[in-house]
């Protein structure tokens, strides 16, 4: 994972987000268009019926909202600060981990997935932490 340094992982990362949004957009525009249903009735306030595909797709990308700034920080900070090769290390592996994460996000919902899901949002939260510190240092 060497040959991904710490920029090049945030914008893969941040990549991440408008994928996933595509994927549940394109399926509502193609439902408007192919059943006559409005494009306005996947409101927030009365969410629209959609295969639990897509629903988590959205939740997925939720996720990586929540994460992307954190990491844009350590990344962005690291680098002002001249720490490039610090981030360069850990960065491929918290993009790893939220690629991992996505996945099996999509895959499903089981009780064993949730777990595997949830241990690599640990592993990011945590190499977030260690970023952190070193940058406080």
């Amino acid at each position: 994972m060497a040959c991904l340094d710490g920029l090049h992982a945030l914008v893969l990362y941040a990549t991440l987000a408008p994928v996933l949004t595509l994927g549940y957009v394109l399926y509502r525009v193609v439902t408007a268009g192919t059943k006559c249903v409005p494009l306005n009735s996947w409101g927030r306030a009365a969410p629209r019926e959609q295969p639990q595909l897509f629903t988590r797709m959205q939740h997925a990308q939720l996720n990586v909202l929540e994460n992307l700034p954190v990491f844009a920080v350590l990344v962005l900070v690291a680098h002002h600060e001249g720490r490039a090769a610090m981030v360069d290390v850990v960065a491929p592996y918290i993009l790893f981990a939220r690629l991992a994460q996505t996945t099996i996000h999509l895959v499903g919902t089981t009780p064993r997935l949730v777990f595997v899901r949830g241990a690599f949002w640990l592993a990011q939260v945590t190499l977030f932490v260690y970023l952190a510190v070193q940058l406080l240092r």
